[in-house]
Order: structure tokens, then sequence, then C-alpha cells
């Protein structure tokens, strides 16, 4: 139940703003003096106005922030208006006494555009009450809250994931420490600068977060002392706060749920923020401190319900009050009007609701630690207690404690001693052990093949089932697995039928012989009434091949052949050596050439396909002894062997490929074998073996061997080829290669330029002009072919006067040196022959090819 906020009136919703007492908070006392403000989300007491910036929102003491609350005056009720908003609601037994409590629920459902509203709509609900003139940090601030994550948004239309809002839906801390409850403080001085912000939050994984070094991230645990566990879904604070006006630090405890030990006990430098980005208060109003209600987080969604919010000036640290007489407990204790028998804290009235099982108005572990109760499986619980329906044997001890001990037994594990279930008829006991007869037959002490829940020795011993071979098995179980059968069914098992004669089983398969004749498990060909293999046991069938059938059965029917008529299977006969089968036919021999199914060309009682192997080379199927041999077309080297199976066996060769063994057509005459290799020529021509660089059709060496041809280097190249191909010279063109020429003596080569010497220019050395006389103008022409740039001598030898292999300054001045001054003479060929120069050199290479002119040999040196 809900009821919508009133639009546009302000009205008292019964706030407690004096001094007087009010009931306990959390499981405290009321303080001393009370509270200064309380807000409670009363049902059908709530009030606001709609205008943005008007006070008059909740108890008509709250106000909105210009910047930090877009909320449109709507419910989170669907369909009233922009999704989310604020309005109160009741709650069936959620109030800390365990009766109704009245919440008031926000609820942020994050960017509604996709759902056509203006952004953002009822986003950053923010709401806040001036308390100046009630709160002062430097005077100490007592801050008390209940509220919780609504565990069942009503907002159901959600753009951020296009479905309902996810539960937990918590949301973090964010700018200047905002959170869903908290306190601020501004200073005196700069009323938009923040001196402390002291804000919580329910997160989504439902731990309390504290402002504190928290700004917009979840509670990861880095500073585990300011995220705190709260154990349950409700979450109640007690949180004092005074700052030191000379360090500036700030003392925060904070205290959950009822406890009187703090969950943060700290001096905190670190919960001022320069500047607020809310404009608080509206229209210029001052305020030095506010209270606020809120999810003003625009990144995250939300959804909260808040019971009451309390302020008081001061610090007051909380006192627990259990019982609710605003005595706190501890007096309660220490002045002996409140027992607290197990010393934890608490009198022994506010723990009987749920620890007196015994209704002795002493806590149930009280009982137990005096010895007033026994407590027999230490669950915590006095054993009287617990004998309600677990005391089956009316001992006075809890079956449990006596299963558990082993004094009795639970062997079907249901919990109730033994002897009870077999006193009850719960179980029987039909073998009188004391053992139910489900424990037997589930431990496999006893048996149950049927499955009746009767072990089979009762159901024997009562005839209930038969036992004709008295093996302790029931024969319908026997029957069931397949130990036994009763194959005639005549419903006596098989091997009962033997015992009493009325049953033969001749093969000892422990099967009436009826049976395997009827099923067709043992045959009669015979047809005399018992199993062929009985009769081929005793002797009176035989099976000479061992197929399972007498021979005169498989003869009879023609599955078996017996061409012979001995009345013996063929296969027999040949397995026995009584008949021969050469072709493995499954036919003797004398059979297959009696009734011409197999020749036998030279009559010696064998067929043919039988002596073809080593007599049947060309595979023809006809034995080579009965073919007639033609020794002029078809064994041409009279060796008794077809000469084409000694082609295919390589007893020959055919290398021309002309059906004829190679040594055939060397002694007819057909072909040539020049270097006797047995080999025609022209098949060592074809394969490179031999070489015809003339191209005449004659194996090179045989050219060589009959003087033919000559090969004076023997590389196995005629002379003429090399040459004929160039890589031979011929420089005086006696069809001899120059370098056997000069090998032989035939030739000199006394400058060992690999030429005869009579193929070597004739030149006049230092006759640099080649004018054909070795005169002044040589040197002169020399020198301005050095240094002036005229034109080459025409032969490098000639201009080497001083013959050191190379034409440079030195042979000018060794000319001159002769021409002028008597100096030494140009070596051979000198300056007066004209002839080839002896001495070794590479000159002709590197300089130019002597071209001295032959008709300038005939002059002189001047």
């Amino acid at each position: 139940m809900h009821r919508r906020w009133l639009m546009g009136l302000s009205m008292s919703i019964g706030l407690a703003l004096s001094n007087g007492r009010l009931d306990a908070r959390g499981g405290w006392t009321e303080p001393e003096g009370g509270f200064d403000y309380t807000y409670e989300a009363d049902q059908d007491q709530d009030a606001h106005t709609p205008n943005f910036n008007e006070v008059g929102a909740l108890d008509g003491q709250w106000r909105r922030s210009s910047n930090s609350d877009s909320w449109d005056g709507s419910t989170a009720e669907p369909g009233a208006g922009a999704p989310g908003g604020i309005d109160v609601q009741l709650l069936p037994g959620e109030g800390e006494d365990g009766g109704d409590a009245s919440a008031l629920d926000l609820e942020d459902v994050g960017d509604p555009r996709s759902l056509g509203f203006t952004d953002p709509s009822n986003r950053r609900l923010f709401l806040w009450r001036d308390t100046s003139s009630q709160l002062n940090l430097l005077l100490g601030v007592t801050l008390v809250a209940r509220w919780r994550l609504n565990p069942a948004p009503r907002a159901a239309e959600f753009s951020n994931n296009g479905g309902p809002l996810p539960v937990p839906n918590g949301t973090y801390l964010h700018d200047q420490n905002k959170g869903q409850i908290g306190f601020v403080q501004k200073t005196p001085v700069f009323p938009g600068t923040v001196a402390a912000g002291l804000g919580f939050a329910i997160t989504d994984e439902g731990k309390l977060q504290f402002a504190q070094a928290f700004n917009g991230q979840p509670c990861t645990g880095v500073s585990g002392e300011l995220c705190f566990d709260v154990g349950e879904p409700w979450v109640t604070l007690w949180m004092t706060a005074q700052e030191d006006p000379l360090s500036g630090a700030v003392r925060v405890m904070v205290f959950l749920n009822g406890s009187s030990f703090p969950v943060l006990d700290a001096a905190l430098q670190n919960v001022r923020a320069d500047s607020e980005s809310a404009t608080l208060p509206e229209s210029g109003a001052t305020a030095s401190s506010y209270i606020y209600l809120g999810l003003g987080s625009t990144a995250q969604r939300g959804a909260i319900q808040v019971d009451y919010v309390a302020i008081r000036s001061g610090t007051v640290l909380p006192r627990a009050d259990c019982n609710g007489n605003n005595v706190p407990d501890s007096i309660d204790i220490e002045s002996g009007s409140s027992p607290d028998c197990n010393q934890n804290g608490k009198p022994d009235e506010c723990e009987l609701a749920r620890n007196d099982c015994n209704v002795t108005s002493v806590p149930d572990d009280c009982d137990i630690a005096s010895g007033t109760s026994e407590d027999c499986n230490s669950n915590g619980t006095p054993d009287e207690c617990e004998r309600e329906d677990n005391d089956c044997n009316g001992n006075g001890e809890p079956d449990d404690c006596e299963l558990s001990t082993g004094a009795r037994l639970d062997c079907n594990g249901n919990a109730v001693p033994d002897e009870c279930d077999l006193a009850s008829g719960v179980s029987r006991d039909c073998n009188s052990n004391t053992v139910p007869d489900e424990c037997d037959i589930a431990s496999g002490r006893s048996p149950d093949c049927n499955r009746n829940g009767i072990p089979d020795g009762c159901d024997i011993s009562t005839g209930a089932s038969p036992d004709c071979d008295e093996d302790q098995v029931p024969d319908e179980c026997a029957l069931e697995r397949g130990t036994a059968q009763d194959c005639n069914g005549n419903g006596t098992l098989d091997v009962c039928d033997f015992t009493s004669g009325v049953s033969r089983d001749c093969n000892g398969n422990g099967r009436p012989d009826e049976c395997d004749l009827a099923s067709r498990a043992s045959a009669d060909c015979n047809g005399n009434a018992v199993p062929d293999e009985c009769d081929m046991a005793s002797g009176s069938s035989k099976d000479c091949n061992g197929t399972a059938v007498p021979d005169e059965c498989e003869i009879a029917s023609g599955n078996r052949a017996d061409c012979n008529g001995n009345a013996v299977p063929d296969e027999c006969d040949i397995a026995g050596g009584a008949s021969q089968d050469c072709n493995a036919t499954g036919v003797p021999d004398e059979c297959e050439v009696a009734s011409g199914g197999s020749p036998d060309c030279n009559e010696n009682g064998k067929p043919d396909e039988c002596e073809l192997k080593g007599n049947d080379c060309n595979v023809n199927l006809v034995p080579d002894d009965c073919e007639v041999i033609v020794p002029s077309g078809r064994d041409c080297n009279l060796n008794s062997v077809p000469d084409e199976c000694d082609i295919a066996n390589e007893a020959s060769f055919d290398c021309n490929d002309n059906t004829f063994p190679d040594e055939c057509d060397i002694a007819g005459g057909s072909s040539l074998d020049c270097n006797q290799n047995r080999r025609p020529d022209e098949c060592d021509l074809a394969s490179g073996t031999s070489l015809d660089c003339n191209a005449n059709a004659a194996p090179d060496e045989c050219e060589v061997a009959s003087g033919a041809s000559r090969d004076c280097d023997a590389d196995r190249i005629l002379d003429e080829c090399e040459i004929a191909s160039g890589n031979s010279t011929d420089c005086n063109a006696n069809t001899v290669p120059d370098e056997c020429d000069i090998s032989s003596g035939d030739s000199t080569d006394l400058n060992q330029n690999e030429l005869p010497d009579e193929c070597d220019p004739d030149f006049k050395r230092a006759d640099s002009n080649c004018d054909g006389k070795a005169d002044i103008a040589d040197p002169i022409f020399t020198l301005n072919f050095l240094f002036l740039g005229s034109s080459a001598p025409c032969c490098g030898d000639a201009a080497d006067g001083n013959d050191d292999g190379s034409v440079d300054i030195a042979d000018p001045v060794f000319t001159l040196n002769w021409l002028v001054l008597g100096g030494k003479e140009p070596t051979a060929p000198g300056p007066f022959a004209c002839e080839f120069d002896p001495t070794p050199d590479d000159l002709i290479q590197r300089f130019v090819e002597c071209d001295y002119p032959t008709e300038r040999c005939g002059g002189a040196a001047e």
C-alpha cells in the first residue's frame, strides 16, 4: 500500500521536534535528551510542492538542489509519470519490532529518453534539510538512520538495459562524498566550500560504503575498514563525528545494527572537498550544514527504502537496550535487574524468545552449561526439547543420540533405531536375526533375487518359491538370471529333468536333446531323432571334413561332391591323399582330366595348368615342352627357350626392340658390333654408351681403333670433331689440334702461349711505328703514345724494346740508349730479323694483338 504525495500541499507529518524521549532505535537506547530532529516516513502524512527550488518536500522542511536533483514530483509507481520517482510505501512486517513500517521509496532508473521522456527526468534524486541551527561539526554531530536496498523496485521501465532494475540495486558514492544518506558541513566564510562530507551508501555487493577514499568507486577492499559487511537487509547506522579545530581531522565512529562496538573509530583527514557542484542552498540563502537523502549519481541507477533519519548535536555514543526499557543492557546486568547467565552482554530475557525451548525462563545454553539439561548431540538444544518423536523406545535418550553413539543401530538409515522399526512393524525379520529384512538384503547378507522384499531363504523355507536343484536360489530366479533353463516348458528346470530321466543330453550341453532339435541348435539330417553331433561322436556317422554334418547328408544334399563315387566327399579324398588336386580346384585331378575339364597335352595324367610352373616362360598357358619350337623364329639361339622368354627374363637383350635377341642380330649380320661388347652398334649410339661426333653412324672408338680417325689427346673425342667444334685450334691447318702438335714435338712453343711458334706473328723488336726499321722515330712514337695520347703501336711486342712484357717509358729509353749511346741491342727477334717472340709474356693479351705488316719485314734498323 502507498499513497501519492499531495501536489502543492505542505503539511506536518507528526515529527518529533522537541527534546522529548522517543522509542529506542536499532536496538540502542534513546540518547539522553532525545534527538534534535527525526524524519519518519509515516503513511499518509507526507507532502511536497512540485516547484523546483521551493521548500515543502517531505515534512515541509526538506529542499531540492538545483544542480543535484531532477525529480519531477512523480512516484515510482508504473504510469505515474517519468520512470522512477519518490513516494512512501507501507512495508508489512518490516518494522524494527516485527510490525509494519512505512518507508520513503526513492527509485532512479537511469536514462529515460528511449521511452520518450526528457533527460535527465527523475535522475539524481536529491533532498536536503538545512541543519545550520542544530548541527556544527566543531561541536559534534550524531546521525542515526535505518534503510535498505529495495528488494522489489516498482519502476518497470529502464532504458539502460531494456529490462527491470536488477536486484540488488545500490549505488556507489560519488562527487563530494555524496551517497544515499549523509551530512555536509560548510565553511562559514565561503558557504560554497565543503569543509567535510560524510556520506554512506549501500552498494550492489550488499556492503555499506563510507565516503572516505571512495569517491565514485565500488567497495574494492583496498581500505577495508571503510567498506563494511552489513550482514542483513536493513542497515541501522549510528554515526558520531567531531572536527578537531587544530588539526582539521574529523573523529568518526560508526556503529551498525545495535552493536556497541564501532566498525570504524578513526581520526580522518580526507573528509574535505574543496567545492560543491550543486547550488546549496538556493536563492542566496545561507546554510552552514545540512543532511541529505538521495540517489544523486547521474552515472548509476538504484532503488532504496528509508525507514527514518534522526540527528542531534554533540557526539552521543549508542547504548544497547535489547529489552526496550530505556535502560542500557549493561546497567540492567550490572544492577542485577537482568541476569546474563552466559555472560554475553545481553540480558537473558532478550534471548528467551529463541533460546528457551523448555520454557524454564533460562536460556537453553545456560541450562546445558549448568548441567540442568543435557545435550547429548551437542546441537545446542536440551535433550528434553528433542524427545518428542525422538525416543521411540521410551528409554529417555533421544534416538539421534543413541544412533550417533552407536548405542542403537539404524541399518536402513531412516533415523529410527532398528528395534523400533521391528517393533512397530515398519520392518520385518523373517529369519529372526534381529536385523530388518531390508538391511539383510541391502548388505548382501541375505539375497532377494525376486525383489519381493523377502530374503530368498525365507521364500524357500516357506514354500513360496520352489528350489528343485537345492542350490538355495528360487527356481524362478535361476530362470530369470539365465543360470538355469526350462527349455521344454514343463515347469521343471532342465537340470532336474536330466536327474529324473525325463530328458537326455547326449551332447552334454546342459539342454535336453529335444530342445536342441526343436530350436535347431542341433541338426538331425538323417532323421533318426538323435542330434547329428551325437551320431558322429558315437561313430554311427562320419564327418571327414569337420563341418559337424555327417558325410552322407552332405553328399545326399548336394552340398559336397563325390565325383569318383566312393561315398567320400571329394575334399576328403584330396585332404587324405587318396586323390590329388594339383590346381586346388577342389576336384580330384583324375576327375578333371576324365571329364575334359582340364587338358593334358603330354598325356601324363596331370592337368596342363599344373605343369606350367617353370615350363611356361611366355605365360600362354601351354607347357613349353608341348609347344613346337621353330629355330629360325622362336628359338634363334637354340637354347630350348623361346626367344621372347629369353628377352623377358633378361637372359638375352633386345636393345633395338626388334623381338630378336641382340646376339642373334649380331650373329646373323643384321647388326654390327664393332667394339665387340655384344650390343649392336646402333644401340650403343642410341643409349650414349658410344659417341658418333662426326655423325657417320660408326662409334668413334671404332674409328680410332680402325685408324679411320685420330684422337691424339685420348679424350674419346675425334680430333676432327674437337677442331670443328672449336674446342681445339689448328692454327697451322694440319688437321691436328695445336696442343697435340706441341705435345708431340711436331711444333715448338717457346713462348709458352699454347700456340705452335709457326703460328705466332713475326715482327722486329724496337720498331714501335711498324715501318719496317728500328730508328729514332720509334722511341719518339712510343713517347707520343704514352704521354700525348697518340695512336697505339700496331704490335705491342715490337714496341716492347727492353722485352720486359710491358710498354712503358723504359722502352723508348732502352731503344735510345741502343741507338745513340751504343747500349745493349734489343733481344730476339731483334731489330733486324722479322720473326716470332720467343720470350713468354702476355703482352699481346694485355696490350693489343700484334698486327705487324708482313711487307715491312724486309727493312733494317738505322
